[in-house]
């Protein structure tokens, strides 16, 4: 058991700062304890959470930008207008089956045309797309997938003579599960 002894600081209100030249055997053990735990942990690639699609406790799941885990980061609703960026989530389809995938780039509840004039969905090796009309506020594309852990993106298409990218990701979609085909 290490004993505290003399305190050589008290730093941000919980953790003990030890002097090393004081009591180095304690500076020693802490280190090594610290060492330990974190190579305890798993590796971060193991620790991402995915977002479960599909489940019979909800069978609707709404992802938005700021859940991508790789890409852009949306985060604010500056983004919408200033922004038009892409990323990956990380999904679990939890039941094997057809899913309804509605891309916005903006919100349900403030429908604005996405300006695109076509829009795709990918979920693992399993793609979607469908040509749009750029005023259209949402498209809705159907997948069948297969019980398991996926990175899924979004992509809106411009026309050709845009100036702005080519393309960008869906910042808000809907996943409804369908059922077995």
């Amino acid at each position: 058991m290490l004993e505290v002894g003399d305190v050589a600081q008290h730093c941000l209100g919980a953790v003990l700062c030890f002097s090393a030249d004081k009591h180095p055997q304690v500076v020693s053990e802490l280190t090594g304890a610290y060492d330990k735990f974190w190579e305890s942990l798993l590796h971060t690639d193991t620790l991402l959470s995915r977002h479960i699609i599909g489940s019979s406790e909800a069978p609707s799941t709404r992802l938005n930008g700021m859940d991508w885990y790789r890409g852009g980061s949306p985060w604010h609703q500056l983004h919408l207008k200033r922004q038009r960026q892409n990323g990956v989530w990380a999904v679990s389809v939890a039941r094997a089956g057809k899913y309804r995938f509605e891309l916005r780039w903006y919100p349900r509840e403030a429908p604005t045309a996405i300006g695109a004039i076509g829009d795709s969905v990918r979920v693992g090796k399993e793609f979607a797309y469908v040509d749009t009309i750029p005023e259209a506020p949402n498209v809705v594309l159907e997948l069948e997938l297969a019980q398991g852990d996926y990175d899924m993106e979004t992509a809106f298409k411009l026309p050709k003579e845009a100036e702005q990218e080519r393309s960008w990701g869906a910042y808000f979609v809907h996943v409804d599960y369908e059922g077995k085909e």
